[in-house]
């Protein structure tokens, strides 16, 4: 995710979606609000590995499936 972050962008977003945004940056360890931003937007468009370990316990393509 570190390919050369020299874009920068600013938005304008409620209060509540700061809150949204900071609740799943603890509960997944992440170090910015910046960063878990940026994860975020990756998860949105598609990429898996973005996911924090919240999201990726849950997500159906890492969930294992038992034969049988």
């Amino acid at each position: 995710m570190k390919e050369g972050l020299t874009e920068k962008v600013q938005i304008m977003v409620a209060p509540r979606l700061i809150e949204q945004i900071d609740d799943w940056r603890f509960a997944n360890r992440v170090s910015s609000r910046s960063r878990a931003m940026r994860k975020l937007l990756t998860m949105a468009l598609g990429n898996e590995e973005a996911k924090g370990p919240a999201e990726a316990a849950t997500s159906p393509s890492h969930v294992t499936h038992q034969p049988g």
